[in-house]
C-alpha cells in the first residue's frame, strides 16, 4: 500500500508539473485552471504530500516502539505543515499577481487549495482561536 501511494504521488506530482509547464508555454500570464488544476488548485503539492503519506505506511513494519511511531508520524506532519505553508506562500504570490482578474477569483472560490473535495479555499489568513 505503501509503494502505491508513494507511485500515486509521485504521479500526481510530475503530472501537475508537467500539465502546468505546458500551460504556461501557451498562456504565460494566466493563471493555470485546466486539468488536475481545475480539481485542487495545487495538485503538486498534494502529491508531495501523498508520496510521504505512502513513504511512511511503507515503513510502518519496522515502527516496533512508541518512539517509532512518534518519530516516523512527526517526519510526516512536519512533511504535511512544509505543504501547508508553502501552498500558503504561493497563494499570496497568486493573490498579488492576479489581483484584479476576476476568473481568479472566481476560481479560487470554487476550487479546494490543496486537498481535493475538502472545502478549505484560503489560506491567505489563518486564525488560531484563544480562549
Amino acid at each position: 500500500m505503501g509503494i502505491v501511494l508513494m507511485s500515486a504521488g509521485l504521479g500526481l506530482e510530475a503530472c501537475a508539473d508537467w500539465q502546468k509547464s505546458e500551460f504556461k508555454k501557451r498562456n504565460p500570464s494566466r493563471f493555470c485552471d485546466v486539468g488536475l488544476y481545475s480539481v485542487v488548485r495545487f495538485p503538486n503539492y498534494f502529491g508531495e504530500m501523498v508520496f510521504w503519506l505512502g513513504v511512511w505506511v511503507s515503513a510502518m513494519s519496522t515502527y516496533r516502539s512508541l518512539a517509532a511511531w512518534s518519530l516516523g508520524s512527526l517526519g510526516l506532519m512536519c512533511i504535511v505543515l512544509v505543504m501547508v505553508g508553502a501552498s500558503r506562500r504561493l497563494e499570496l504570490k497568486q493573490s498579488k499577481t492576479y489581483a484584479s482578474n476576476a476568473a481568479y477569483e472566481a476560481y479560487v472560490r470554487r476550487v479546494p487549495i490543496l486537498l481535493p473535495f475538502l472545502p478549505i479555499y484560503s489560506l491567505r489568513s489563518p486564525k488560531v482561536r484563544q480562549s
